[in-house]
């Protein structure tokens, strides 16, 4: 998936920094940013993931790449990033729901980073087909840990639908290798509040 991302990153030819929502220990954003020769920056919830973030941004030092790691809640970020060129969001999407409130959530980042032209969502979707023989999502245990926790990844519609309602245009979907999934660069539609 990762070099998935960084070639697809890469073929958007980021202008300015690169930003990963919901980051985790940065490696994947040290990567887009080596490969874009663009500085970074990453957001996570888990101090745990943050700290370990700090060993990324010191190798990004290194090699010459102005990387930045803060601990926040994506879908409840305050302040503004003008300088962000492109966001991405891997795998997370599904998680913030209802859908009205994805919406919401989308169209804060149009606000939070004023100026990036895109919006790259990689995410796994519920299969188009409910029946015993239809394919896994993501791995054997994936369907289950989302339902113990009382959620249900939208179908590849309504993923597009939420993307709309929160002012996107689709540009490109890309069919993963994993099952279900897909990468969906998207861009702020002008007309869109």
């Amino acid at each position: 998936m990762d070099e998935t991302l960084l070639d697809l990153v890469a073929s958007l030819a980021p202008r300015g920094r690169v930003c990963d929502l919901g980051c985790g220990t940065g490696s994947r954003l040290l990567a887009m940013c080596t490969r874009a020769e663009q500085p970074g920056i990453g957001f996570d919830i888990s101090s745990t993931a943050v700290d370990a973030a700090q060993n990324t941004v010191r190798d990004a030092r290194v090699l010459g790449v102005d990387l930045e790691i803060q601990q926040a809640d994506v879908t409840m970020l305050t302040d503004t990033w003008p300088d962000v060129d492109i966001v991405t969001q891997a795998f997370m999407t599904h998680h913030i729901a209802p859908d009205d409130h994805c919406a919401d959530v989308l169209r804060s980042y149009r606000v939070r980073f004023p100026r990036a032209r895109y919006l790259v969502v990689f995410d796994t979707v519920a299969p188009a087909s409910t029946s015993a023989s239809s394919p896994e999502l993501f791995a054997p245990g994936f369907d289950y840990i989302h339902a113990l926790q009382g959620m249900e990844p939208r179908t590849r519609e309504a993923a597009r639908r939420v993307f709309a309602e929160a002012g996107y245009r689709c540009l490109r979907e890309i069919t993963l290798a994993v099952p279900n999934s897909y990468a969906w660069v998207l861009r702020p539609d002008d007309g869109a509040a």
